[in-house]
């Protein structure tokens, strides 16, 4: 039987060393019982908004959109399919909020419009372009798709995130032909000025 150690050897940092870096190379999984409800490594916990409160920021996105889609159409009127185009994207964003109406209650419509009036909750900013606000709405979808509540808004997200995506992709395609050759004129003029 080998000599025992005295308690000064035992606690001697030529004794210990070994042993911590030994422990420090353990992985997590194999840790002693009583360090297994410890972590080392800090993960701050993700917000999730509420359902009613994911509803209203998407009121308020479609309301956002509806807003520059009306500056936009007039400012192309001269432009005939690229007007009928935004146009097209005008009436789904009505209908839009008048579904997302059907799932809130006044209390809380009336809430979102407060919260925009203060400038708070998605699509706030002045003077936010419509390819942004609908890259945050198509964004916000995809959210509301995996925290749908019922099957009548899971639907409604993923009709709304379809149009959001197709006129995003046809955003990307189309906008930089016509902003390369088209002056669009000031709101309310109703006319084109062709630059070439």
């Amino acid at each position: 039987m080998g000599r025992q150690m005295t308690p000064q050897e035992a606690l001697s940092p030529k004794t210990l060393a070994p042993a911590a870096g030994s422990f420090a190379m353990m992985p997590a999984t194999s840790a002693p019982t009583l360090m297994s409800g410890l972590h080392f490594t800090f993960q701050p916990a993700t917000f999730q908004p509420s359902p009613e409160r994911q509803l209203q920021d998407a009121y308020m996105l479609e309301k956002a959109s509806l807003a520059a889609l009306h500056g936009e159409r007039l400012r192309w009127t001269g432009v005939r399919h690229f007007w009928s185009r935004l146009n097209k994207y005008f009436v789904e964003t009505k209908q839009n909020i008048r579904l997302l109406e059907t799932f809130m209650d006044d209390d809380a419509i009336l809430e979102t419009l407060n919260r925009a009036e203060k400038g708070e909750g998605a699509g706030k900013g002045e003077g936010r372009g419509i390819a942004a606000l609908t890259n945050e709405a198509a964004a916000h979808y995809e959210t509301m798709i995996a925290a749908a509540p019922d099957e009548d808004v899971l639907g409604f997200c993923e009709q709304a995130l379809v149009q959001k995506q197709e006129m995003a992709e046809w955003m990307d395609e189309t906008l930089p032909q016509f902003e390369g050759a088209f002056m669009p004129a000031a709101a309310g003029e109703g006319e084109t000025i062709h630059r070439c």
